[in-house]
């Protein structure tokens, strides 16, 4: 393949990687059955719940912690913990809503 035609499917290759990027961030702010809808161009109906639980949390003196950190090791600290509340969510089917710097939180439902 010369260098022209290479140049032509450079376009395809970046929509190709722009779709699988948007589908992952799909999949990651919506639960599974609201993102497949999303995806599939469905309407999405609201939905009722008689019991929820919200989760928020924080890390206490983040900001002076990571000011007397290496670049590395703040990321570090974030990525274990992170990654502990990652699994304990799917561990007990909790849905995580959104993470923020040095927050978490996480919703879920007595009924699904």
């Amino acid at each position: 393949m010369d260098s022209r035609s290479a140049d032509m499917l450079l376009p395809a290759k970046r929509k190709g990687q722009e779709e699988a990027d948007a589908t992952r961030v799909l999949y990651d702010v919506f639960p599974r059955h609201v993102a497949d809808a999303l995806k599939e161009g469905r309407r999405v109906e609201p939905e009722r719940r008689e019991s929820v639980t919200i989760f928020f949390s924080d890390i206490v003196g983040f900001t002076s912690i990571s000011s007397s950190l290496d670049p590395q090791k703040v990321s570090e600290l974030l990525d274990s913990l992170y990654l502990r509340f990652d699994n304990l969510s799917k561990e007990h089917g909790v849905f995580k809503v959104t993470l923020h710097s040095s927050s978490f939180s996480s919703s879920s439902s007595s009924s699904s």
